[in-house]
């Protein structure tokens, strides 16, 4: 590039409930088979609580 170009157009962004659905029943699963977590466990978890009251 040698000389500047002109200021692209705004493209408004489209909203689509069913791509929002998708997202938000596909993510956890997706998330859950990436993670490779099989159990977690706490200790202490009242004084944990306890430190934020």
């Amino acid at each position: 590039m040698d000389r500047v170009q002109p200021p692209l157009n705004f493209i408004a962004p489209a909203f689509n409930p069913w791509v929002l659905r998708l997202a938000r029943l596909s993510l956890p699963i997706w998330l859950r088979s990436q993670a490779d977590l099989e159990q977690i466990q706490g200790a202490n978890l009242e004084r944990l609580v306890q430190q934020y009251d």
